[in-house]
């Protein structure tokens, strides 16, 4: 199956590139100004992981509103890829085909993210605003 991604911005296809090349399994960090784009490149990125290795992978945003947001725009994006084998969209979970699960959760409260062995990628959006304890 190939999955069309909207057209990337130089620094996004940078980064997007980076991060897939990257076999030492490295943190990487982006620092830019609001509103560039870096949650699609996140989504893109988490599409990406999810598809190629089976795995558990989590998604998380400083609020869980956003956490939602994240959830129903990526769901937006797989809908009419087939890729989606359940959505649960009271755990904001998805279970793609390959049996990749995808959890999107809020950096709100510690205990939110206990208990999840991640074998796949963990995206933290807007880091800048989730409290070091949680990092």
């Amino acid at each position: 199956m190939v999955i069309k991604f909207p057209k990337l911005k130089l620094w996004q296809k940078d980064t997007y590139n980076i991060y897939i090349n990257n076999t030492k399994g490295k943190t990487i960090t982006i620092k830019s100004p609001r509103q560039v784009g870096k949650t699609l490149l996140l989504q893109l990125l988490l599409i990406y992981i999810s598809t190629k290795k089976c795995g558990i992978s989590m998604f998380v945003s400083p609020t869980q509103q956003q956490a939602r947001k994240v959830f129903y725009s990526l769901c937006k994006m797989l809908a009419s890829t087939g890729l989606i084998n359940k959505r649960n969209d009271t755990l904001m979970m998805l279970e793609l085909n390959n049996g990749s699960l995808i959890y999107f959760k809020s950096g709100e409260q510690r205990e939110n993210l206990r208990g999840y062995t991640i074998t796949g990628v963990l995206l933290i959006d807007e880091a800048a605003y989730i409290s070091d304890e949680i990092i």
